[in-house]
């Protein structure tokens, strides 16, 4: 009993450190689009260089480097697509916290605990769908 209001306390702080990270990814896309001239397609997240550059034409170096220029216009446009890790890791937490009021609710009524014990099965299936999608976007080049 006790470790699992520990466990679902921690999906709740990882759910909630995900939703923050969204929020940011929105409030730069509607930053980006303020700007006349900017694609409402691309996602301003994933197309950002990030902190460890300061200036855009070191960052425009190091890409060179490391696609050899073999990156076109659609492939720089899809960027990192961390936002889409990001959001679908977000979403799997968020089903977690409900999986985990039916478990609670399952404690008084018996249709609480099928319904869990299935929608549980279903969850770690999608989840370790999510995680194979995170590692791709996390480790390709």
């Amino acid at each position: 009993m006790v470790s699992g209001l520990v466990f679902g306390v921690l999906v709740v702080i990882l759910s909630g450190i995900y939703w923050g990270r969204i929020h940011s990814i929105v409030k730069q896309q509607r930053q980006a689009l303020q700007a006349p001239y900017y694609d409402s397609r691309i996602i301003a997240y994933d197309v950002g260089c990030g902190e460890p550059f300061s200036s855009p034409q070191e960052a425009a170096d190091m890409e060179v480097v490391l696609t050899g220029n073999s990156c076109d216009f659609n492939c720089r446009s899809q960027g990192s697509r961390w936002s889409h890790a990001f959001a679908l890791n977000a979403t799997v937490c968020l089903l977690l916290i409900t999986n985990f009021i039916c478990i609670c609710l399952g404690s008084h009524d018996a249709k609480w605990r099928l319904c869990t014990s299935i929608s549980a099965c279903c969850l770690c299936c999608g989840h370790i769908g999510v995680l194979v999608a995170t590692g791709v976007y996390r480790f390709r080049l």
